[in-house]
């Protein structure tokens, strides 16, 4: 899924760094976030796809309400990497997804922000949008 989000990225123009994982099987404590994107605001987007009928999201009410797992994990994201992102001034994204489709807000964001970006270069900038409203020239990792 990361490599899927990064080619997405680079299709949309935007300088993407991706965070080397190996694939060996071997346990590793990801100090990091998998994406560092570079383009205007820089950003971090960290990618977490999680089951919400597992017990430990159940217990949270996920057999109740939507979104649970994918709140838990944008929370545990943050925790884990906002310290990171404020040292180096930049926003973290938690592109937290649910095994059965679901996405969490912040991906949501994301990738809205994003297609915008992309709508932007397919219909050729702000002059030609047309009938196409709804699509925002703002950038990738901005705050608005």
């Amino acid at each position: 899924m990361v490599k899927t989000i990064q080619n997405l990225l680079d299709t949309a123009g935007l300088l993407v760094s991706r965070e080397e994982r190996p694939i060996d099987g071997k346990w590793q404590d990801r100090k990091r976030p998998d994406l560092k994107i570079q383009s205007g605001e820089r950003c971090y987007a960290d990618v977490v796809i999680s089951t919400p009928t597992c017990k430990s999201y159940i217990t949270k009410g996920s057999n109740s309400k939507g979104l649970v797992a994918a709140a838990v994990n944008e929370l545990r994201k943050h925790l884990k990497y906002d310290d990171l992102a404020k040292r180096e001034g930049i926003k973290l994204y938690p592109l937290a997804f649910e095994s059965y489709g679901a996405w969490g807000g912040e991906a949501v964001r994301f990738f809205t922000t994003v297609s915008g970006i992309l709508a932007e270069q397919a219909f050729g900038g702000t002059q030609s949008r047309g009938n196409y409203g709804a699509v925002q020239t703002i950038d990738c990792c901005s705050d608005g």
